[in-house]
């Protein structure tokens, strides 16, 4: 689903995993220019992520990550109803160096 706020001109997309498992991954840009120009804006888009994704297209579970050197993002998957969930060691590249990853989900009965 990928979908265009106006109000900030971000884009989120859901990618689904086998349609028998019921989730699904989200993510959105977070470029740190962005997130300061904004002011915290991401915490409605994600819990509203989350609802449409339950309701509207059936999913169970919604998943989400962020690197553990950027605690705001940590927060705001709290605040929107994300569970974390453990550490990806080394999941993501950036300009050659490696980062780790704090899994969050949510669940359709959160």
């Amino acid at each position: 689903m990928p979908s265009r706020s106006s109000s900030t001109g971000s884009s989120w997309a859901t990618s689904r995993s086998p349609a028998s498992t019921g989730t699904a991954t989200a993510g959105s840009p977070t470029g740190p220019p962005r997130r300061r120009a904004a002011g915290g804006w991401r915490r409605g888009p994600r819990a509203l992520l989350a609802e449409w994704a339950f309701a509207e297209r059936g999913l169970f579970r919604l998943e989400l990550g962020h690197r553990t050197n950027n605690p705001a993002s940590c927060r705001v998957a709290v605040r929107a109803g994300f569970v974390a969930e453990g550490i990806e060691r080394g999941k993501l590249v950036y300009d050659g160096v490696r980062y780790d990853v704090e899994r969050h989900a949510r669940l359709a009965t959160d």
